[in-house]
């Protein structure tokens, strides 16, 4: 990965043409959040609300159209807080570069906010951990979090004109309440809802492990995810199952595991094929630098025996730590 700011010569060259991946750069834009999800591995810096100035982030996106890229992917924290963001999506634009950001939503709860940068998004990836105001508060840490998503959503709807993604992480917060939040987020007309297991990473504010499935439990949930998927299905979306054992899907959703769709790391299907060209790390002197994700996901000696063992990712070793590997069923 090329993390200094530098495009490496690799990183050069024309942009993709028809039918071809795009070249996808990142660029941390944000420190902080205006929620605190505990599972998120950012903890450290969310409170910081700190920006990265507008020179040097105009500057970055042009070096980056410069360099050949098609798609630029705006990150913080929660990058729609940076107080240009509107006038970076209007820049990278004006440069012939598709946009992307991953986000809450909560900046849409400003119907102007919405009308002015989402004609100027290409894709978005909405995420969504909780229903409800019990549950979102356990979740965000803010016990004004669910009126607030509501009356973003609604603006959403009005406002997003690009390609839009949505995910979920499972938790035992919300797993009672998956079919409320699927309903939600299918009425923002997604092409795909990514729903992912928690990752036990470094960082979290509290511990990950506490708060995922037992693998028996998510082989029990297998009729309510069969009949969450084929919900999607009818409304034009696909819904991908991340960081899940082949095994605890099923025959009838394995081949929807994150692992056959996209690499562990994305979550986008605009991910380059080196992985030399994954990304364009631009920032700031002031920006913290994010903590690496590392998955931690293994394939206990069992799963030799299984036929998925050569596409499966496994599960966390984490977890396995703690709860051992019952509920792994090796497959013909």
């Amino acid at each position: 990965m090329v993390r200094s700011g530098q495009a490496t010569e690799s990183s050069r060259g024309p942009r993709a043409g028809p039918g071809q991946r795009a070249r996808r750069a990142e660029l941390l834009i944000a420190n902080g959040c205006n929620i605190h999800c505990g599972f998120c591995c950012e903890s450290h810096r969310i409170a910081e609300r700190r920006f990265m100035d507008w020179p040097s982030m105009a500057d970055a996106l042009r070096r980056i159209a410069d360099r050949g890229y098609d798609l630029v992917q705006f990150l913080g924290g929660e990058a729609t807080l940076h107080p240009r963001f509107a006038d970076a999506l209007a820049l990278a634009k004006q440069l012939g570069l598709s946009t992307y950001v991953i986000t809450n939503l909560l900046r849409w709860r400003d119907p102007e906010f919405g009308r002015r940068v989402g004609p100027l998004l290409d894709e978005v990836m909405v995420s969504l951990h909780a229903w409800g105001a019990e549950a979102g508060e356990a979740v965000t840490g803010w016990s004004g979090w669910w009126p607030a998503w509501r009356a973003a959503a609604a603006n959403a709807r009005e406002t997003l004109s690009g390609r839009i993604r949505c995910s979920t992480v499972l938790t035992r917060h919300n797993a009672a309440d998956l079919e409320r939040i699927g309903e939600e987020l299918l009425g923002l007309g997604p092409q795909a809802w990514i729903m992912g297991n928690a990752v036990p990473t470094a960082g979290t504010r509290i511990d990950v492990v506490d708060e995922l499935l037992e693998l028996p439990e998510l082989a029990a949930m297998r009729p309510r995810f069969a009949a969450l998927s084929r919900r999607c299905a009818s409304e034009g979306c696909r819904l991908v199952f991340f960081a899940f054992p082949h095994c605890v899907l099923g025959p009838e959703l394995q081949d929807d595991a994150h692992d056959l769709v996209i690499d562990d790391q994305d979550l986008t299907s605009t991910a380059p094929a080196s992985p030399e060209e994954v990304t364009f790390w631009s920032r700031s002197t002031e920006l913290t630098a994010p903590t690496p994700v590392v998955l931690g996901r293994t394939r206990p000696p069992g799963c030799a025996r299984c036929g998925r063992e050569q596409v499966c990712g496994g599960h966390f070793e984490a977890y396995f730590a703690r709860y051992g590997t019952a509920g792994l069923e090796p497959q013909p």
